[in-house]
């Protein structure tokens, strides 16, 4: 960062270091794009602030699908930078300018030279330009962004109108950079550790009680003790945990059966009622007790069968073990029906794809586990 120049890229391995990520990206949503390229171990993403783009470090299964997931994955634009654009007369006056175009619903990380690609297969372009934001974000979650494009001819804004208003495209938004990471030398997350009793997991989502956590280890055996930790990002959704199993075989058992896997959790039904103090009929709804590793997507895929998403915001709660979020739909007749049918309904979750590995022993034979979270 910074006009650095790129130092030279590791050599291959199972290691991956992703660069450009939206801002407030999660690492479920990591997690789900590069599993469609294979099983993903590890994934953990590094933030800087809360309106800058993120990095990632991904862990693959093996060094040949990391090198699949590199060729395929590098120079796209992720999944939570697509979102259908709305597309119409600018208004000036209370009247429509017939050769302006006002857009919304584009991603933040968008670039005006996307955007005069993108309407220049509808015409020539005379201009555009991407207003900035009124405010400063206070959270991960960035909202969208607008724009204005002129046309050179009002028949041109139409058909631009016509071909992209409602419409996704997958050339707006910031690519990501795939690249090979240093391969790990005795971190804390290392998989050699001599096989023991005492085990080490990473991915489990704050909020779920450990007893959850101890009745799927105990599939495999008895277990002693167990301790989750706190993590020191907190806004991270995800946390690690100590369990130490009776015996080794058991330990062995759970590690095998348990590192990579992705575990079902029940979860509590959230709750969907009309926002605002009087909470009256209107189109804007305030969800609760929803999961804190929920994201903007799989809430957009609940609420989109029952029309257009004029906005949705998650609001994290500091402190607290659950999300809320905001979510305005087109009509007041819309968010009733979303009202009636997902209050009391259970969130679409889905469950945490879990790191298992032995624990460090520390020196001098104390099983105690000597890693940090």
């Amino acid at each position: 960062r910074g006009g650095e120049a790129e130092p030279p890229e590791p050599a291959p391995s199972d290691n991956l270091y992703v660069k450009d990520l939206p801002p407030g990206i999660s690492e479920e949503e990591v997690h789900a794009t590069f599993s469609k390229v294979g099983s993903v171990v590890e994934c953990r993403v590094l933030r800087w602030d809360n309106a800058s783009g993120c990095a990632a470090l991904v862990r693959m299964a093996s060094p040949e699908l990391a090198a699949r997931a590199r060729a395929q994955l590098s120079g796209t634009i992720h999944d939570t930078c697509l979102q259908p654009l709305q597309v119409g007369l600018q208004q000036k006056g209370g009247e429509s300018v017939p050769d302006h175009l006002y857009i919304k619903g584009l991603h933040c990380t968008s670039t005006p030279d996307q955007l005069r690609t993108l309407f220049g297969r509808y015409g020539t372009v005379a201009w555009c330009r991407i207003l900035p934001l009124p405010f400063e974000p206070r959270t991960g979650n960035v909202p969208d962004v607008a724009a204005l494009v002129q046309m050179s001819t009002p028949a041109e804004a139409q058909i631009a109108i016509e071909g992209l208003n409602g419409r996704t495209s997958a050339e707006l938004g910031q690519p990501m950079t795939v690249r090979f990471a240093e391969s790990k030398q005795g971190g804390p997350e290392q998989t050699d550790a001599k096989p023991n009793n005492n085990i080490y997991v990473k991915g489990w989502p704050v909020g779920f009680p450990d007893f959850l956590l101890q009745s799927i280890f105990q599939q495999y055996g008895s277990v002693l003790r167990l301790r989750l930790l706190d993590n020191p990002d907190p806004e991270q959704p995800t946390c690690a945990a100590l369990v130490q199993m009776s015996r080794v075989e058991e330990a062995a058992v759970a590690v095998r059966q348990l590192h990579g896997r992705t575990v079902q959790l029940a979860v509590p039904p959230m709750h969907v009622r009309y926002a605002g103090k009087d909470q009256g009929n209107s189109d804007n709804l305030y969800l609760t007790s929803l999961p804190r590793s929920v994201t903007e997507n799989t809430l957009r895929q609940t609420f989109s069968k029952y029309g257009e998403i004029k906005r949705l915001r998650l609001l994290q709660q500091s402190g607290s073990y659950e999300t809320h979020a905001l979510v305005q739909l087109a009509t007041p007749q819309a968010a009733a029906q979303a009202l009636r049918e997902l209050d009391g309904s259970l969130p679409n979750f889905k469950g945490p794809t879990l790191f298992v590995a032995y624990a460090a022993k520390r020196e001098g034979g104390d099983n105690r586990d000597s890693r940090r979270p």
